[in-house]
């Protein structure tokens, strides 16, 4: 990630440093890191969180989700940000 925020310094809207570091994390965290995912939200030299790309991953990882806990209807399932993975939680 360094090496892309590196790259893509000029994309980063301009805050206060403080709001630079929670910045990065949320789109770290919208985008999983992924380059080609991060890549389409630099749109006219900004990073723009609202791409189509963000909403079509949000769609489908909330329907997955959706069909995960109607079957696995005795667990109940959080997403942990940070690690970008699913973990059940055992009611």
């Amino acid at each position: 990630m360094k090496q892309w925020w590196e790259q893509n310094n000029e994309a980063i809207p301009d805050r206060e440093k403080n709001e630079v570091e929670l910045f990065k994390n949320r789109v770290e965290d919208l985008t999983g890191c992924i380059p080609l995912l991060l890549n389409k939200c630099v749109v006219n030299g900004k990073i723009d969180l609202s791409v189509d790309a963000l909403k079509s991953i949000s769609r489908q990882v909330r329907s997955f989700m959706s069909k995960i806990e109607r079957k696995e209807n005795d667990k109940s399932w959080k997403m942990c940000p940070r690690s970008h993975q699913v973990f059940p939680r055992y009611r």
